[in-house]
């Protein structure tokens, strides 16, 4: 399967979108996809990191790029009548710097790839003596 075929499969919302702004969209973020990390794992990697960079420029878009949306952590709470939210404060959390990993828990395709990278990049432990 190719990435082009998986994003097609997986992200069905950007059935309007050229295969040609996908494959920009691809050309954009595969430096940030290792296709020797992810093996067999790679085209659907692909997809869904371009999914989520196409899900949060339309974020970006419908929002601002200064709204509490796009800027602030992950929504932590929620009330509907007189709309009030509240977002995690990124920059006092242990990972602050990680904002990119931070944000692909934005959309589902984030999520999907963040869970891809659990599977196929496994991190080294070592143990101080």
């Amino acid at each position: 399967m190719t990435a082009l075929q998986a994003f097609r499969l997986v992200a069905s919302e950007f059935s309007a979108t050229s295969d040609e702004t996908v494959d920009v969209v691809f050309s954009l973020v595969a430096p940030q996809v290792s296709e020797s990390k992810f093996g067999k794992l790679y085209p659907q990697a692909l997809a869904y990191l371009a999914a989520h960079w196409l899900a949060w420029q339309a974020l970006v878009t419908s929002s601002g790029s200064s709204a509490g949306m796009t800027t602030g952590g992950r929504v932590t709470s929620e009330r509907e009548g007189d709309l009030s939210r509240s977002y995690a404060d990124n920059s006092r959390s242990p990972n602050a710097s990680g904002s990119f990993f931070d944000n692909l828990e934005r959309t589902a395709y984030g999520l999907e790839f963040k869970r891809l990278v659990r599977m196929a990049i496994v991190p080294l432990a070592t143990r101080m003596g």
